[in-house]
């Protein structure tokens, strides 16, 4: 998939790894839509890429509440004209304690299921734009393994594990429309090593949606066009 004149909706592009990124998309003509419950921390983000010659739109989204995720993604498909990439990075920075078994119960919930909550809702809210338009890839990322020594990922790596088995069923669900899905499963240490690996499956995508898809089974994923899907999830 080429990005110049696409669409990319990215959660949690506050983080240094998100920036770089949504820097990236920008600079290879993405209009970058960042989404996130604070807006005030990715204005200078926006602003950095426009100064650039980008285009960055910000919006206040709760990655975690699916009516805020659906009516933001229907407000891009209508600026934009589609929903064309869809990057959850939100929570990926959540830490613990070292091992397992001294996390509390909350910080398990964080670490694991937090951050899975997070992809299905905004993965699931675009895989059905998507399967609409008959094109559009989702991107989900883990937390870095590789940096941290053996024991220190408590309950991230569990996380990791469901996150990934998430997007195996749902690029089953909705690939036959035309709809890529897509894991990194280790987040490299650095942003520019990250955006390689982004860039390289980005360039695995067909360039062109199926010729046909059967309305029935579209109807079956968003059983209404994306105006009026985003109402229906809420």
């Amino acid at each position: 998939m080429q990005l110049r004149g696409k669409s990319a909706v990215i959660y949690g592009a506050n983080s240094p790894a998100g920036a770089s990124v949504a820097r990236a998309f920008a600079t290879a003509g993405a209009t970058v839509y960042l989404a996130g419950r604070s807006p005030s921390r990715l204005q200078p983000l926006a602003r950095e890429i426009a100064n650039a010659g980008g285009v960055a739109e910000v919006a206040e989204v709760d990655p975690l509440d699916p009516k805020s995720v659906s009516e933001h993604l229907h407000e891009v498909a209508v600026q934009h004209g589609s929903v064309d990439v869809s990057l959850n990075m939100a929570f990926l920075g959540v830490v613990g304690p070292a091992r397992l078994c001294n996390l509390s119960d909350q910080q398990f919930d964080a670490a694991t299921f937090t951050r899975l909550r997070s992809n299905f809702v905004t993965a699931a809210a675009a895989a059905r734009t998507m399967a609409y338009q008959g094109r559009g890839i989702v991107l989900a990322t883990a937390v870095p393994e590789g940096g941290y020594p053996d024991g220190e990922l408590a309950g991230q790596r569990i996380g990791n594990a469901a996150i990934e088995a998430l997007c195996e069923q749902l690029r089953g669900d909705v690939g036959s429309f035309g709809v890529q899905v897509a894991y990194v499963p280790d987040v490299p240490t650095s942003g520019e090593e990250l955006v390689q690996k982004l860039f390289h499956l980005l360039a695995m995508v067909p360039r062109s949606a199926p010729e046909s898809v059967p309305e029935t089974d579209v109807s079956s994923v968003s059983p209404r066009p994306a105006a009026t899907a985003a109402a229906a999830t809420g």
